[in-house]
C-alpha cells in the first residue's frame, strides 16, 4: 500500500468534488458562494460572541473552566459519532464517484485509504465546527494558557474518537463481508455504529454527574482520559502518547480495511401490487427503488426503535430520515426531462419530485403512528409530521439548488450544511427579536421552494438553449459540407438500403 498514491487520489477527489459542486446549481454563481460563506462566518461570529458573553463572568475561575472543558470533551465525542454516521450515510452510495478511480493505477487498498482520508476530513470538519465558539472564547478570555486544554480536551479527543470509530467500522465490515453479507455489510456495520451512539448517549448523564460530584473530584472519566493524563504527566507526554495511539490505530485500520468495490446496481428491485404500481410515476419509482432511500429507511427504522424504547421524544421524529433520497432525486431524474415531449412547467417538476417523498412518509408513517399510539407516545404528532413534510420539501429544494451529479456525496453535504447554517441563523435572529420561530422557519422554507422552482426553470431554459445551439450547429455544418461536396458518398446508398 503506497500512502503517497492514496494522498494523491484524496486530493483528486477533493478537487473533483469541489469543481463539480461549484459548477452546477446555484453555487456556480460567485455571488451565491460569497453569500453562503458570509452567512457561515456570521453564524460562527455570533455563536462565539454569545459564548464569550456567557463565560465572561467566569474568566478567572479555573474550576469552572476545567469543568467546562471536561463536559465539552464528553459532548464532542458524541458529536464525532453523529458526524461519523452522517458522513458514512452520505458516502455509502458513492459508486458514481468511485468509478472515476478505476482508470488509475491503484490497488483497492489505496482506493479505500483515499476515501477514508476524504471522509475523515469532512467528519473532523463537522466536529470541529461545533467546538469553534468555545475554543475561540477560551483563547479570548484565558489567553495562551487555554491552548494546552484545547489540545487535550477538544482536538486530541476528536482525532482519537474518530480513529476508534473507524476501526470499529472497518472491523465490523470485514467480519460481515467474511460472513457472505458483502452487499449489506456497510449498512449493517453502520447500524452497529448507531448502536454505539445509543449506548454512549445513554451514559452521558452518568458521566456528567460523575464530573460534577465533589466526592469524585480528580477521578478518571474515560472520555477525558487525555486531559487527566496531561494533568499528571504534563502536556508533552500526553501529546506524545496521543500521537503513538493515533499511529497505531491508523496502521491497524489500513491493515484491516476491506477493499472498495462497485455494487452491481444503484436501484433495488422492488415490486408492488399492480393496482398500486399503476398509479406511480417514473419519479416515484426512481425514489422508491433508490439505494439512498433504502439506507435512509433502515436508519429511520433503527432510530424509531431507539426513540420508542429509550427516550421521551415522539418516535415519529425518525420520519425525517426518510427524506434523504430527495437530495439525489433531481439529478437522477434528469434523463426523464431530456426525453422528447416531456417538457413540463417548473412547478410541476417540483411537485413530481416532492410527491414520492410524501408517499414514502405516508407509507412508513401510518404503521409507525399506530405503534406510537399503542405505546401512548403520540403527543405532538401533528408538529412532528409537519416537520417531516417540511424536511421533504427542503431536501427536494436542496437537491435542485445543489444537484448531486454521479451521486456526489459532497454536494449533498454542502447543501445540508448550507441549509443548516441559514436556518440556524434565522432561528437565532428570530429568538433575539422575540418573534415566533416556527413561523419564521416556515417562511424560510417557502423561500427555499420558490428559489428551487426558479432553479428548475433556469435549468430547463439552459438545457433547451444548449440543445437548440447544438442542433443549429449540426445543421449549419451539414449544409456547408453538402455545398462543398464534389461527388456522392458511396457508403450512403448502402447504409440506406438503396
Amino acid at each position: 500500500m503506497r500512502l503517497s498514491h492514496a494522498l494523491v487520489v484524496a486530493r483528486m477527489l477533493l478537487a473533483f468534488f469541489g469543481r463539480r459542486v461549484l459548477s452546477v446549481g446555484a453555487l456556480r454563481l460567485r455571488s451565491v458562494r460569497f453569500a453562503a460563506l458570509g452567512t457561515a462566518v456570521v453564524l460562527l461570529v455570533s455563536l462565539t460572541a454569545v459564548a464569550r458573553q456567557f463565560l465572561l463572568p467566569y474568566s478567572a475561575d479555573r474550576e469552572v473552566w476545567d469543568l467546562l472543558f471536561a463536559t465539552s470533551t464528553v459532548s464532542l465525542v458524541l458529536w464525532v459519532m453523529v458526524a461519523f454516521i452522517f458522513v458514512k450515510v452520505l458516502f455509502l452510495s458513492s459508486d458514481g464517484v468511485l468509478e472515476l478511480t478505476y482508470q488509475l493505477p491503484l490497488t483497492n487498498k489505496e482506493r479505500s485509504v483515499a476515501f477514508l482520508l476524504f471522509e475523515a476530513a469532512i467528519t473532523l470538519g463537522v466536529a470541529l465546527a461545533t467546538a469553534v465558539p468555545v475554543m475561540t472564547s477560551a483563547v479570548l478570555l484565558m489567553g495562551p494558557s487555554a491552548v494546552g486544554q484545547i489540545l487535550t480536551s477538544m482536538l486530541a479527543p476528536i482525532g482519537v474518537a474518530y480513529l476508534a470509530l473507524s476501526l470499529c467500522h472497518v472491523v465490523a465490515t470485514r467480519l460481515l463481508s467474511a460472513m457472505r453479507t458483502r452487499p449489506v455489510a456497510d449498512l449493517l456495520a453502520l447500524l452497529g455504529i448507531f448502536a454505539l451512539i445509543v449506548a454512549y448517549a445513554g451514559q452521558m448523564t452518568d458521566l456528567m454527574w460523575h464530573m460534577t460530584d465533589p466526592a469524585a473530584s480528580g477521578a478518571l472519566v474515560w472520555p477525558t482520559a487525555i486531559a487527566w493524563f496531561a494533568q499528571r504527566a504534563g502536556l508533552g507526554a500526553a501529546m506524545a502518547a496521543v500521537v503513538v495511539v493515533c499511529a497505531v490505530l491508523l496502521v491497524v485500520i489500513v491493515h484491516v480495511m476491506p477493499s472498495r468495490h462497485l455494487r452491481t446496481a444503484k436501484y433495488l428491485d422492488i415490486r408492488l401490487p399492480r393496482r398500486v404500481a399503476a398509479h406511480l410515476t417514473p419519479y416515484d419509482w426512481c425514489l422508491l427503488r433508490s439505494q439512498h432511500t433504502f439506507i435512509g429507511t433502515v436508519v429511520g427504522v433503527a432510530l424509531f426503535g431507539y426513540l420508542l424504547a429509550a427516550t421521551d421524544l415522539n418516535p415519529l421524529w425518525s420520519l425525517c430520515t426518510l427524506t434523504i433520497g430527495g437530495l439525489y432525486l433531481f439529478s437522477a431524474t434528469a434523463p426523464l426531462r431530456e426525453l422528447t415531449g416531456q417538457r413540463q412547467p417548473a412547478w410541476r417538476i417540483y411537485l413530481l419530485s416532492l410527491r414520492p417523498q410524501v408517499l414514502l412518509i405516508g407509507a412508513v408513517g401510518v404503521p409507525a403512528l399506530l405503534l406510537t399510539a399503542a405505546f401512548g407516545r403520540a403527543e405532538g404528532t401533528v408538529v412532528v409530521v409537519l416537520s417531516a413534510l417540511i424536511s421533504a420539501a427542503l431536501t427536494t429544494c436542496l437537491g435542485i439548488i445543489v444537484p448531486s451529479e454521479k451521486d456526489n456525496p459532497l454536494a449533498a453535504f454542502v447543501a445540508l450544511a448550507t441549509a443548516a447554517v441559514v436556518l440556524t441563523l434565522i432561528a437565532l435572529g428570530l429568538g433575539m427579536l422575540q418573534l415566533p420561530v416556527p413561523a419564521g422557519l416556515l417562511g424560510a422554507t417557502a423561500l427555499f421552494v420558490v428559489y428551487a422552482i426558479e432553479g428548475i426553470r433556469q435549468d430547463e431554459k439552459r438545457r433547451r438553449n444548449e440543445e437548440g445551439n447544438a442542433g443549429h450547429q449540426l445543421r449549419r455544418r451539414g449544409n456547408t459540407a453538402d455545398a462543398r461536396r464534389r461527388r456522392a458518398l458511396p457508403a450512403v446508398p448502402h447504409v440506406l438500403g438503396g
